[in-house]
């Protein structure tokens, strides 16, 4: 019995003395040691086990902070880095190289926004080779919109009337554009896009046995400026405004009840739109958060719509990110909401791929800050497509494929004026460069 007693002591001696060997927390001295040796012979794992380690025992040093900065940069979650070398300022605000290893972080993460104010405030504790710049970067872009519909009105009514009928059917889109983004001030960033967008549409009318077609082109010219105010570190506010030009001429027909007959004429039409908008966003860690509204003025009506988005960037970089949009869209008395859900990531060291889709319907409608305007005579309805990014050096190529379900009204007499819908599909394909200075 007293041999027994004996080994429950030795035993509950050597658990205790183990217990507190594991729960031995790491000195200011052996933490110092070990990270500097990892951060010289680049073993990034071990440097950020071991000060996360440190952190977790109360112990914080200015050297701590720029060594596990460096490991999560060299890991690319530029995220981790940018609150290290944040906190690395803290201890010394001039510090050259946090300085510049924070400038980077920030610019990976596309907030330049926030590495320009960086650089700016602290001009002459930066890195010599890292000067400030005027413009950010310059951009072009050209795409076009396929319809395959050989839809005729003829077909559509066949059955319906004998009398009058009309349709508008877009056709074939193209369009070219120009775009200019620097900054004014350490805090703000104006961006400006010109563009030239170009339609075919088909006007069809049905008068008894008489089938009229005018195939008319459609001209639009548009000027956009935003600009973007970094408010607070990671938050921004962002007015911006999109007016546009829109020029066609084209045979408008209506069968009058009152006197049992079509009338029809040749108009010019003249339309000057605009759609204003203001948003804001706050970056946090993984993810951030913007909010938007805006009101337009599009075909001789109004619009207001707004918005909340998420983005998320699961491992601190561009390598994997998602953004979920949605919107709530009011036109007189149409109430639409919409969703649309964005994936991308990094496929090989050039190469990025985007997958997104949206559903809701998509007319007189404004998105993106008022930067893409919906105001042709068509609805979007549902829209899938892809797109690759490949950067090369201070180049981005990007090619968008868009498959787009779209439905507009069409005009016919039965007894009465009624209206009918036509559903079809769109190809839509994008090309665009950007030279980052």
């Amino acid at each position: 019995m007293k041999g027994f007693s004996r080994i429950i002591v030795v035993f509950c001696l050597l658990f205790y003395s183990l217990t507190g060997f594991s729960q031995e927390k790491i000195s200011y001295l052996k933490a110092e040691s070990l990270t500097y040796q990892y951060f010289l012979s680049e073993k990034w794992d071990s440097l950020i086990n071991t000060g996360t380690e440190t952190l977790n025992a109360d112990i914080d040093f200015f050297y701590l902070r720029i060594r596990l900065g460096k490991a999560y940069f060299e890991k690319n979650n530029f995220v981790k880095a940018a609150l290290h070398f944040e906190k690395a300022l803290v201890f010394n605000s001039s510090d050259s190289y946090s300085l510049s290893h924070l400038y980077y972080s920030y610019l990976n993460m596309g907030r330049s926004l926030d590495a320009y104010s960086l650089l700016k405030k602290n001009i002459t504790n930066f890195d010599p080779a890292i000067k400030p710049i005027f413009i950010k970067n310059i951009s072009a872009d050209a795409g076009i919109t396929y319809n395959n519909s050989n839809t005729n009105i003829l077909n559509l009514t066949n059955g319906e009337t004998t009398e009058w009928s009309e349709l508008n059917l877009t056709k074939n889109i193209g369009f070219a554009g120009l775009g200019l983004s620097y900054f004014v001030h350490k805090n703000i960033l104006i961006t400006n896009y010109t563009s030239t967008l170009h339609i075919d549409n088909s006007k069809q009318i049905r008068i008894a046995d008489e089938f009229i077609s005018d195939n008319y082109h459609l001209y639009q010219n548009d000027v956009y400026v935003s600009s973007k105010i970094l408010v607070a570190k990671g938050l921004t506010i962002e007015p911006a405004f999109h007016y546009i030009w829109v020029d066609f001429s084209t045979l408008f027909s209506q069968f009058d009840t009152s006197l049992n007959k079509v009338t029809m004429e040749h108009k010019n039409v003249y339309l000057k739109n605009y759609a204003a908008s203001l948003s804001a966003e706050k970056r946090f860690s993984y993810f951030a958060i913007n909010v938007s509204g805006a009101i337009s003025s599009l075909n001789n009506a109004r619009q207001r719509s707004g918005g909340i988005f998420f983005s998320a960037y699961p491992f601190g970089n561009f390598n994997l990110y998602s953004v979920t949009r949605f919107y709530y869209h009011k036109e007189r008395r149409d109430n639409n909401f919409i969703a649309e859900q964005k994936i991308g990531g990094k496929l090989h060291k050039y190469l990025w791929a985007e997958i997104f889709g949206t559903y809701g319907s998509l007319k007189n409608y404004t998105e993106e800050n008022a930067f893409i305007v919906h105001n042709i005579n068509d609805a979007i309805k549902q829209r899938y497509g892809a797109s690759l990014i490949i950067p090369f050096k201070q180049l981005r190529f990007t090619l968008k494929y868009q498959f787009i379900r779209r439905a507009t009204n069409y005009s016919y007499f039965n007894e009465e004026v009624k209206t009918g819908i036509l559903k079809y599909n769109n190809h839509f394909l994008m090309a665009a460069l950007a030279f980052q200075f």
